[in-house]
């Protein structure tokens, strides 16, 4: 726990002023808003029903309880119980509050920081019979409330497992053994609607992937305090869910802001797993050690846990649709996130093909966020294609909104083929969206050379003409500078990255929205690369982040049988010449246009395959 951050927030409270601004506020506010008199628990004071929603939550009464016994402060813990009876008193659980204040999600929330709290405030000898009373009282109406609370909705989304660990958590609390076995038989019904096989919610948000993590972490945690033997299908979820993180964070140990996401450290939350599940693999990806809010048996528990390192490093995760293509665990590897999968809820963007790329603590290529969940321009544009590093045919997206939270039209895909032949690690995806909009199909392939160096080769099958939309998002805080009319440098600091296009396409340097947290909107750097097009078309983009310039030189292609030159829209060969790493020859076939038996001839390449690279006198064989 942040003492300092913590303590801030407490004085704030004092003067019953809130700001949500904790690092996992699903919906954090950054303009701290004060009540003169008493609190209403139902107001709306930003347009925004998600405050109304974090107000009701109650995270910051558990926040008050902590900050006030770690100070030994007593002001902080009767500010807490003040809110928690003000609430009772004044927040009814009646019909016109359940889409504010009772919603079932944030009383499941609510109720689960209550019970945090009263332990500590009962710790402290501050709670006479009478108020034991009606808090218990209010714990039994939160249980009869959230127990009627079951429907195909709150079943597959993050809602059901969120409320329903804080209706089983209540009902340890009161000993109804009737809630405790409905609530986790609700809860292993849920887990095997919502959670991949592969460990992703089904969602596609980290973000909201992490709360039913914790979710499930309160649940193993009130089990073992009660004595209570957990099915193990919760504890194996838990384990998965908590590798599903680990898999897809970046190199700075933040997680990726897919969909309704925003920018957060995951060490805390994976710090909590391995007290939890004991494991040294998560336990490398954790913080060092534990402190308060831990009690120090945890904190002496986790130092026991033995490091171990992974014996892996990229990941596929292939029925959410999530690859990573990872260099290594070290802080100053590099991560390439491919996306091509299911949308998800609500909480999903339109980002088939989309890519992420991570390098060292940098984040270079990016998604550019959510900012909010209010019906404006800003929420419609962030969940476009347009706002993401994927293509766009004519000017459609193939994602039609419709409000904040649906799609008049939804995409289709192929999955991907992830494949890794030594230090190579390719993967491939097909957008068949556009297929029934205008009679065309993208390819997506990306081929990663070294941690420093990857391609992305696009493949658009049409018979007939078509305006190519190409988008590149760069984090912020960085310039860009168009080189030679194909290439772009993107300075960040002391690193350069190089983009390389091919020299017919219209490049178009662009400001676009970036969000990396709810409620805060940035831009960024963008580029819209543009090219007309009539027929089997394909493109090349190359990437390097060694500091160092390339050169990019397209090859012919010849039949070493037959000694005749393959058309471009069949075969396309590229010579990359690297400063740092030597020379790479890679051949990409559109077609099947060999006849029979024969060979591939490339400047040095000679072979046969989809996809090969010569380099250092070998011929890898990719993709046959």
């Amino acid at each position: 726990m942040d003492i300092n951050f913590e303590k801030q927030n407490a004085k704030r409270l004092l003067n019953n002023t809130f700001l949500f601004n904790d690092p996992w506020a699903m919906e954090a506010t950054h303009i701290p808003y004060s009540f003169e008199n008493e609190i209403d628990w139902n107001v709306n004071p930003f347009g925004d029903p998600e405050w109304t929603f974090m107000l009701a939550r109650c995270d910051y009464v558990l926040k008050l309880t902590q900050v006030g016994e770690y100070t030994n402060q007593y002001e902080y813990l009767n500010k807490a119980k003040e809110l928690i009876f003000d609430f009772i008193e004044n927040a009814k659980c009646v019909e016109e509050n359940y889409v504010t204040s009772w919603r079932s999600l944030d009383a499941g929330i609510r109720v689960k920081n209550w019970l945090k709290a009263y332990e500590i405030l009962y710790r402290h000898n501050l709670l006479d019979i009478k108020e034991k009373q009606i808090f218990r009282n209010s714990i039994i109406e939160h249980t009869s409330y959230l127990s009627k609370i079951d429907t195909p909705f709150t079943k597959l989304s993050n809602w059901g497992i969120i409320a329903d660990s804080g209706l089983y958590c209540a009902s340890l609390f009161l000993e109804n053994k009737q809630f405790i076995d409905l609530s986790i038989s609700r809860i292993i019904e849920q887990i095997n609607y919502q959670i991949f096989d592969d460990g992703f919610h089904w969602e596609q948000s980290p973000m909201y992937h992490v709360e039913v993590l914790i979710s499930i972490f309160d649940i193993i945690e009130e089990s073992r305090k009660y004595k209570i033997i957990l099915d193990q299908k919760i504890l194996d979820t838990a384990s998965l869910m908590s590798y599903a993180i680990i898999k897809s964070q970046k190199p700075n140990h933040h997680q990726i802001m897919q969909n309704d996401s925003d920018d957060t450290d995951i060490r805390d939350i994976l710090s909590r797993a391995t007290l939890l599940l004991k494991d040294g693999v998560i336990k490398y990806f954790s913080n060092k050690s534990l402190s308060y809010p831990f009690s120090e048996k945890q904190i002496k528990e986790y130092e026991t846990i033995k490091i171990e390192k992974p014996t892996f490093t990229s990941a596929v995760l292939n029925e959410s649709g999530n690859y990573y293509l990872r260099s290594g665990w070290e802080e100053t590897d590099s991560l390439i996130h491919f996306f091509c999968g299911s949308l998800g809820s609500g909480h999903g963007h339109s980002s088939l093909l989309h890519f992420d790329f991570a390098y060292g603590n940098e984040d270079i290529f990016v998604d550019s966020g959510r900012y909010t969940y209010t019906e404006c321009k800003e929420r419609y544009q962030l969940k476009s294609t347009a706002l993401h590093n994927s293509i766009m045919i004519d000017n459609i997206d193939y994602f039609t909104v419709k409000d904040s939270w649906a799609y008049e039209k939804k995409g289709t895909f192929i999955k991907s083929n992830y494949i890794e032949k030594g230090s190579y690690k390719y993967i491939n995806g097909f957008n068949t969206s556009y297929l029934a909009i205008n009679g065309s199909l993208i390819e997506r392939k990306i081929l990663s050379l070294n941690k420093d160096l990857f391609i992305i080769f696009d493949v658009i099958t049409t018979k007939s003409k078509h305006k190519i939309n190409r988008y590149f998002h760069f984090d912020n805080n960085a310039n860009l500078v168009i080189e030679n009319n194909n290439i772009i440098k993107y300075i960040k600091e002391k690193l350069n990255v190089y983009v390389y296009f091919e020299r017919d396409c219209i490049i178009k340097e662009e400001t676009s929205l970036y969000s990396k947290h709810y409620n805060k909107l940035e831009t960024k750097p963008s580029l819209n690369i543009e090219n007309n097009i009539e027929g089997n078309t394909s493109f090349i983009t190359v990437v390097n982040v060694n500091n160092s310039k390339i050169e990019v030189k397209e090859e012919k292609v010849k039949s070493m049988r037959f000694n005749t030159l393959f058309k471009k829209e069949d075969i396309r060969a590229f010579t990359i010449n690297d400063e740092k790493n030597g020379s790479y020859e890679v051949l990409f076939t559109l077609n099947q246009c060999h006849e029979g038996v024969d060979l591939f001839k490339a400047n040095k390449l000679c072979g046969f395959g989809k996809t090969l690279v010569f380099h250092n006198n070998k011929l890898t064989k990719i993709e046959l």
